[in-house]
């Protein structure tokens, strides 16, 4: 039988990713009494096995593109050498000097802590399995920050395999390495592993890589696995998986086979569900919790936010905004827009990133519209940094000057988006001419916005 905790919460909150730990943070500091649940680590998948540790890899890989691309210039000589256990190390270090940093704003706002497995009973009501026994925890609101987990074809699962999350704790750099999957995080797991020498043989189901990108703002990053020697094949399906002695055997569906030291699965990403209640299940939307403008459920006193409610758009950002959003909305803070557009980002070489709509996407619409692009290589730093693929494409409305879209391929493309970013949040995207008249800083890669390499170019 569950003991009852006497204590009652203003917040329940499941999940400690950063939608469940910002909204936990933002809830303490208006005062709210609030209980966080995470049935893993505190940080979530993001920070622990997801978006840290990759771009932390990531670092190191770009800084061997940069030593090859001086070497190549005799401008410096030698070799450098990986010392991948180091890497290790000092990644585990980040990841746990940023956990002591939401440990402290949690002791901050009094923030309570429980790592267990929770299971909703109802909207104030939510059962927690301890090491000793279950107890329900009583609250006035519920709050579903689960986030997701991976997803892992039944074919794969008799081989030894890594996943997007698992590879970044890989003990050792093998020599060969497949990866199924080439959208974000399949792509990101290729380029930075064949940066440091692996041998990487990249399987995507779709025709392309990055498949719901454009195709002139992927080729960059393709022309750049090529030269790491990284085998694509696109079009293809993965009929089985088996080990074979110290080897992963890979068999394809169109009879092709290759034999690879380790395996990579980044297969797509599902909406963690386990905690909802067996009973009256709150409302889904093509399998993601649906919720109303103030992210609540069709369950009254039960809201969500995350990756749990956001179809195709899993980010860590988008999930942080969610959750101060709903905090603001609900203790009269400065209100936010549930349907903010949202920038993605690939830490590739070059960085892609983007906001708005594709070409991919106006053409399926049947909308008109222009294109207007500049290469990096038109700017000052672009010429130092030699960024020969880098450009920005902004796409337009066929009449009049709004922005439908704009994506930047760039060593820096994650930072220089936010331009972009802040212009759509305030609409003003709407009006091209705000970009011509706004003032960059001389030398720097942001001078591809600038009115007048737009207009020469």
């Amino acid at each position: 039988m569950a003991e009852q905790n006497r204590i009652k919460y203003d917040w329940i909150i499941i999940g400690a990713g950063p939608a469940g730990y910002m909204a936990g943070i933002y809830a303490g500091k208006y005062g709210q009494k609030v209980l966080v649940i995470e049935k893993d680590e505190l940080g979530g998948v993001c920070l622990n096995r997801g978006c840290i540790p990759s771009s932390f890899y990531y670092q190191t890989a770009e800084f061997f593109n940069k030593y090859a691309g001086l070497k190549e210039k005799k401008i410096i000589q030698g070799d450098v050498n990986l010392r991948y256990s180091e890497l290790l190390r000092n990644k585990n270090e980040v990841i746990s000097r940023l956990k002591k940093g939401i440990g402290y704003l949690f002791r901050k706002y009094n923030v309570e802590y429980i790592q267990a497995q929770a299971r909703i009973i109802s909207s104030h009501e939510v059962s927690v399995s301890m090491p000793e026994g279950r107890k329900v925890f009583s609250c006035d609101k519920v709050l579903i920050a689960a986030g997701s987990g991976e997803y892992v074809p039944d074919v794969i699962r008799n081989s030894r395999y890594y996943t997007g999350e698992t590879v970044w704790g890989m003990e050792k750099l093998p020599e060969s390495l497949g990866v199924i999957g080439g959208g974000v995080v399949g792509t990101e797991i290729a380029l930075i592993f064949s940066q440091f020498g692996v041998k990487v043989i990249l399987f995507e189901m779709a025709e392309n890589i990055l498949p719901f990108l454009d195709e002139d703002v992927v080729q960059p990053v393709v022309k750049k696995l090529k030269e790491n020697r990284v085998r694509i094949l696109t079009g293809v399906g993965v009929s089985a998986a088996q080990d074979d002695k110290d080897k992963v055997r890979i068999e394809l569906k169109n009879g092709g086979t290759f034999d690879v030291d380790e395996l990579v699965v980044s297969a797509g990403r599902r909406p963690e569900l386990q905690s909802m209640p067996e009973n009256d299940l709150p409302a889904l939307e093509l399998g993601f919790l649906k919720v109303d403008e103030s992210y609540e459920t069709s369950r009254k006193g039960i809201y969500a936010l995350g990756d749990v409610i956001n179809r195709g758009k899993m980010f860590a950002h988008l999930a942080s905004y969610q959750a101060i959003d709903l905090m603001k909305k609900l203790h009269g803070g400065e209100k936010g827009r549930k349907d903010i557009p949202v920038p993605y980002g690939l830490f590739t070489v070059p960085q892609l990133a983007g906001i708005g709509l594709t070409e991919k996407e106006l053409r399926a619409a049947g909308r008109r519209y222009r294109i207007l692009k500049s290469p990096l290589l038109s700017t000052s730093m672009g010429k130092i940094a030699d960024v020969k693929n880098g450009f920005l494409k902004l796409i337009l409305s066929h009449e009049g000057n709004e922005v439908l879209g704009a994506h930047v391929v760039s060593e820096k493309a994650v930072e220089l988006i936010a331009l972009m970013s802040f212009l759509f949040d305030h609409g003003l995207q709407k009006d091209f001419s705000m970009i011509h008249r706004t003032l960059f800083l001389h030398p720097s890669e942001s001078e591809v916005f600038s009115g007048h390499i737009l207009e020469l170019n």
